[in-house]
């Protein structure tokens, strides 16, 4: 949901998600990489085929040893005299706001102050995002 988030919020023509828990691995599989199109959703068959199909002519690919993307500093990031830039992001941040815009986390809050005791679960997502997520959002303490 947070790169579905991060697309749709910086009008993206689409995003890659590496998710190697869902998707099969090895030579007969996709090896966990998936398409998400603009809309933040997964692409059409119709779209992956063409990406895969594309795949086929590509006769090299090059690789830039000497890159070095510092992913704990947040913003953008220029490499090869600007030619390329990288910004980073916090998606999880992303995700939250886009959270408290749905639901009343003020009335949740007092809602589970009392008795009532709820379980999230996130499917196997990354657990410090998991627990950030919880914290910002003030459903549980850890």
């Amino acid at each position: 949901p947070a790169v579905s988030t991060v697309i749709r919020k910086r009008k993206s023509l689409g995003g890659i998600i590496l998710t190697a828990s869902h998707n099969p691995g090895g030579p007969d599989g996709d090896f966990g990489i998936k398409y998400n199109t603009g809309n933040g959703g997964p692409a059409p068959e119709s779209v992956t085929k063409a990406i895969f199909e594309k795949t086929k002519s590509m006769r090299e690919y090059k690789i830039c040893n000497d890159i070095r993307v510092d992913f704990d500093c947040l913003g953008e990031q220029m490499f090869l005299d600007g030619q390329f830039v990288l910004e980073i992001i916090d998606s999880v941040a992303d995700y939250a706001a886009l959270m408290k815009e749905i639901f009343d986390f003020e009335l949740l809050r007092k809602f589970l102050g009392g008795e009532f005791r709820i379980l999230i679960d996130a499917m196997s997502g990354g657990t410090t995002e998991k627990q950030r997520l919880a914290r910002e959002m003030i459903l549980c303490c850890f």
